[in-house]
């Protein structure tokens, strides 16, 4: 990644660098002790981009563009290297291994502590981001009720209950933070 050259500074790579160092030390530390208290993460990522991992069920129910996973309340075996990290997530019940290269990071999110970055923000590559379908966990339920359970808060209480997720927009936390 080169950062400085002779036609000037790349502060769009330094900190998309810099994001994404802060991200793989957060999933380290929660790797090492867990999720500190009410706080919970929302990792948006492109499935298509190389090296990302999932099974072929999963990678034909996300879209293309964007792919969007919680960890709160059912995640298991986080791991974190210099590029990537992998974690066991439950979809309808059955349990998913993912594998998301950082460089492939599009959005993180902490919204308990009101924390928001959009990483196409420092980034040259032009994303569609108008693209809501996001995927958590397992899909249930209209569009229309996914998007009122969302503006209400109730997308991620309502999959954790049942030991899954569904599948949400994340538009109303757009809004909120715009």
């Amino acid at each position: 990644m080169r950062s400085l050259g002779k036609s000037g500074i790349d502060y769009a790579v330094l900190m998309r660098g810099a994001i994404l160092g802060l991200i793989r030390d957060l999933l380290s530390r929660v790797s090492a002790d867990g999720l500190p208290g009410r706080h919970h993460f929302y990792i948006s990522f492109a499935p298509d981009f190389d090296g990302v991992e999932m099974s072929a069920s999963l990678r034909a129910r996300s879209s293309s563009d964007e792919m969007t996973i919680v960890l709160q309340h059912r995640f298991a075996s986080l791991e974190v290297s210099e590029d990537c990290f992998s974690v066991s997530l439950w979809f309808g019940g059955v349990s998913e291994r993912l594998t998301v290269p950082f460089e492939s990071l599009t959005a993180f999110a902490d919204p308990s502590a009101g924390f928001a970055l959009s990483l196409g923000d420092f980034s040259r590559a032009s994303r569609d981001a108008g693209k809501d379908e996001d995927v958590s966990s397992e899909s249930s339920g209209s569009e229309s009720e996914k998007s009122e359970k969302s503006e209400k808060g109730e997308g991620d209480a309502a999959g954790a209950a049942d030991g899954g997720g569904e599948v949400i927009s994340l538009e109303s936390f757009r809004k909120e933070n715009s």
